[in-house]
C-alpha cells in the first residue's frame, strides 16, 4: 500500500491498540478461564493456596481470568507477526503484511495453532476473536482513506484524493463501513449460534462476498484474470474455502459430537493417565 504520511501508520497503530484493549476487556468481562495448561498449573498449586494467603490471592480465579485475557490478546496480536516473518507472505504482491487477505487466509493457522498449544478450546476462542478481525479491518480502512491508497474509481461526485490528484469514489469509507457492519453481524451471531467453530468461515464468506462487489468500485487494480481483478479471484476462493469449512464442521458435528469440543491435548493426557 502507498503510505504518503505518518497518519496512515498512526491510525493503523491506534486501531491495533483499540482492538487489543477491546479483546482484553471482552474476555475479562466474560471471565474466560479456558486455558487447560494454566488450569493444570493452578490445580497443582491448590495445596499451596490453602497454606498461604498471599499464594491464595496470587492463584485466584481472577488471576486465571486476567492471564487468559492477556493470552487471547497475544494470540490476536500474533497475526501481524506471523505474516511479517513468513517470506512468501511478506514479499508476494497479493499476500503482503498490509494485505488483509493474508490475515484471513493464513492468520487462522497462527490463531488456531497457538490455542491448541496452550490447551484452549480453539473453536470457541476463534469464534470469539473473529469479530475483532472485522473490526480492525474496518478501522484500518480509514487509514487507507487518509493516505489515499486503495482508492476508488474516478467519480465527479466523489472526494478529492491528494495521492492521485483525482476526484474518486471514497471506496475506503465504504469498506470501513462493511468491516464494522460484519463485526456487528458476527457479534450478534455469537449470541444466537447453535454450534461452535463457524464464525471464522462465516466471516471469510461475508468479507469475500462484500470485497468482490467493492472491487468494482476500486480503481487501483485492473481486471486481468479471466476478466476479473486478481482480488476478485481471491474472493471467490475465499467464499469456496469458507463454504467447504462450514460443511466439514457440520459433518464432524453430526458423526462425532465430541470432536474438537472442549477437549484439549492436556485433558486427553490427564484422562488417559487417570484410566491407566
Amino acid at each position: 500500500m502507498i503510505k504518503t504520511s505518518g497518519l496512515y501508520d498512526l491510525i493503523n497503530s491506534i486501531a491495533t491498540i483499540v482492538v487489543c484493549v477491546s479483546v482484553f476487556l471482552f474476555f475479562l468481562i466474560r471471565k474466560e478461564k479456558s486455558c487447560a495448561l494454566m488450569n493444570f498449573a493452578f490445580n497443582k498449586a491448590q495445596s499451596l493456596r490453602k497454606k498461604n494467603k498471599f499464594l491464595s490471592a496470587l492463584f485466584s480465579d481472577w488471576t486465571q481470568i486476567i492471564i487468559t485475557s492477556v493470552l487471547y490478546v497475544g494470540i490476536y496480536a500474533s497475526l501481524a507477526t506471523f505474516v511479517d516473518v513468513v517470506p512468501f507472505l511478506s514479499n508476494n504482491e497479493y499476500f503482503t503484511l498490509n494485505n488483509y487477505f493474508s490475515f484471513i487466509f493464513f492468520g487462522p493457522f497462527m490463531v488456531i495453532g497457538l490455542q491448541i498449544l496452550l490447551g484452549m478450546d480453539f473453536r470457541n476462542g476463534t469464534d470469539l476473536l473473529t469479530p475483532f478481525f472485522a473490526l480492525e479491518m474496518g478501522i484500518g480502512k480509514i487509514a487507507c482513506f487518509c493516505a489515499g491508497c486503495c482508492y476508488g474509481i474516478p467519480w465527479k461526485g466523489g472526494m478529492y484524493n491528494h495521492t492521485t490528484g483525482k476526484t474518486e469514489f471514497p471506496v475506503q469509507l465504504l469498506e470501513a463501513f462493511v468491516g464494522i457492519f460484519i463485526a456487528i453481524i458476527l457479534f450478534f451471531y455469537l449470541t444466537k449460534r447453535k454450534g461452535k467453530g463457524r464464525a471464522l468461515p462465516l466471516y471469510l464468506i461475508l468479507y469475500s462476498a462484500f470485497r468482490f462487489m467493492t472491487e468494482f468500485l476500486r480503481g487501483d487494480h485492473l481486471a486481468n484474470w479471466l476478466g476479473m481483478k486478481p482480488y476478485q479471484v481471491l474472493c471467490l476462493i475465499g467464499i469456496f474455502i469458507g463454504a467447504v469449512w462450514l460443511v466439514i464442521i457440520k459433518i464432524l458435528d453430526k458423526y462425532n459430537k465430541r470432536f474438537l469440543y472442549n477437549t484439549t491435548w492436556i485433558d486427553y493426557l490427564l484422562a488417559k493417565k487417570a484410566n491407566e
